[in-house]
């Protein structure tokens, strides 16, 4: 990151992507937060991706709430949302042993296409 800010790279989406995916997976949720606001602010468009990335790293920390959170960000965005993100939705809940939600997730009809 400092590499490219330092040689003047910009970021791309795929950067973005790559970043917010590790700082999750590494269970870093300060940094995956702070670096998903940075992209709001830099008037990026959320993708599915990033959405997937924050559940998968809630759900690990098993933070319900932030998850909660994802879904009412995901209300008010334009993101067309894939079976992925859905698979994601159902491993979280599942893992947190949220199983009311999880039926929830599964018991929607359409399509996959918004919350």
């Amino acid at each position: 990151m400092e590499y490219m800010q330092k040689y003047y790279f910009s970021w791309t989406l795929v950067t973005y992507n790559i970043v917010l995916e590790a700082f999750g997976r590494a269970g870093n949720l300060k940094q995956m937060e702070l670096l998903f606001r940075s992209m709001r602010s830099d008037i990026i468009k959320p993708n599915c991706f990033w959405l997937r990335s924050l559940v998968r790293a809630y759900g690990k920390a098993r933070k319900a709430e932030k998850i909660l959170g994802v879904l009412h960000f995901i209300e008010n965005a334009d993101v067309m949302l894939d079976i992925i993100f859905f698979n994601c939705l159902v491993d979280a809940y599942g893992k947190m042993g949220c199983f009311v939600e999880m039926k929830g997730v599964l018991a929607r009809d359409d399509g996959g296409k918004r919350l």
